[in-house]
C-alpha cells in the first residue's frame, strides 16, 4: 500500500533520476527517500516537471513528454501504487510538453 503522508512530502525527480526518466518520490519522517513511482519514458509519461496534487491518497501530476504522442501526459498514481494515465497530450488544441496543476 502506498503511503504518501501529504503532498508536501511527496516530490518528483526529472530526468536524472535512477530510472532515467523522472520519478516520484516521499520523504519519511526519518528523512530517508521512498520511491514511489519510476517512469518507464514511453507508455507512462516521462520527464515529470510540474508539482503533485493529493486528492484522497492519489496523487496527480504531469510529465513533460513520453506517451504515444511524445507530448506529456496527466497521470494519476493510485495508494497501491499503480500508475495510470488520464490523459496523453496530442499537441494541437490540448496543449503538449507539459501543464502546471495548481
Amino acid at each position: 500500500m502506498l503511503t504518501a503522508p501529504s503532498c508536501f512530502d511527496c516530490a518528483l525527480a526529472a530526468p536524472e533520476s535512477i530510472s532515467g526518466v523522472g520519478t516520484v518520490f516521499a520523504l519519511t519522517t526519518s528523512g530517508s527517500q521512498k520511491v514511489l513511482y519510476r517512469f518507464g519514458g514511453s507508455g507512462d509519461g516521462a520527464s515529470p516537471y510540474a508539482g503533485l496534487i493529493e486528492v484522497n491518497g492519489t496523487l496527480y501530476g504531469t510529465t513533460e513528454s513520453g506517451r504515444a504522442n511524445g507530448k506529456g501526459t496527466v497521470f494519476a498514481i493510485a495508494p497501491s501504487g499503480a500508475e495510470s494515465v488520464l490523459h496523453s497530450f496530442g499537441g494541437s488544441g490540448d496543449g503538449s510538453n507539459f501543464a502546471v496543476i495548481r
